[in-house]
């Protein structure tokens, strides 16, 4: 076999290919299923202030995993469509939480049945068992990646420091204060 041929059959084996081809198909999905969005990461915003109102921009940068210049962007034309309004933290004056507007929960109301549909359709024929392992693995991968955020894949094995907390549990907390609240969320550790 060639290096090439081989290089192929690794890289389509790869998990890196296969959760591509997955983010690319539901992103190419949640696009043509929830009308009136630019981007399917807009409607994610309005998911998690639709969990839990009031976020700051940090907030959902923790949960989407996505830098703030892109959130912001995300926000602002959420705003700009009378989707969500900013507001004056109650905690600290100086930053803003973002809530949901009538308009916003409305159009949250149509999306749901939507977003049902879509979960359903994309784990359709799959066991909850499947489904159990399958984030497991993909938490563990997040996990494996996240001592190599900025460092260059030199081939040399990273492990995940001592007394840190891996990527999946941090995106896990996040997702809990978005879903709960910070007041009953787990200590964040570091």
């Amino acid at each position: 076999m060639s290096r090439k041929a081989d290089d192929t059959r690794i890289f389509e084996d790869s998990a890196i290919y296969w959760v591509h081809r997955v983010f690319q198909a539901s992103r190419r999905t949640m696009y043509n299923t929830v009308p009136g969005f630019d981007s399917p990461e807009e409607w994610l915003v309005l998911v998690f202030l639709w969990l839990r109102d009031g976020q700051t921009v940090t907030e959902l940068c923790d949960a989407m995993f996505r830098d703030r210049k892109a959130v912001s962007r995300f926000v602002m034309l959420l705003e700009q469509n009378g989707l969500i309004e900013r507001q004056s933290s109650p905690q600290n004056k100086a930053a803003h939480v973002f809530l949901l507007t009538a308009r916003g929960r409305e159009r949250m109301g149509l999306m749901r049945p939507l977003f049902r549909r879509f979960v359903a359709a994309m784990s359709a024929g799959i066991s909850p068992r499947d489904l159990a392992a399958t984030r497991r693995t993909l938490q563990r991968m997040v996990d494996n990646l996240d001592p190599l955020k900025g460092e260059p894949l030199d081939g040399e094995p990273r492990s995940i420091p001592v007394g840190s907390t891996p990527a999946s549990t941090r995106y896990r907390t996040a997702t809990h204060r978005l879903t709960h609240g910070p007041a009953t969320s787990p200590a964040r550790r570091r």
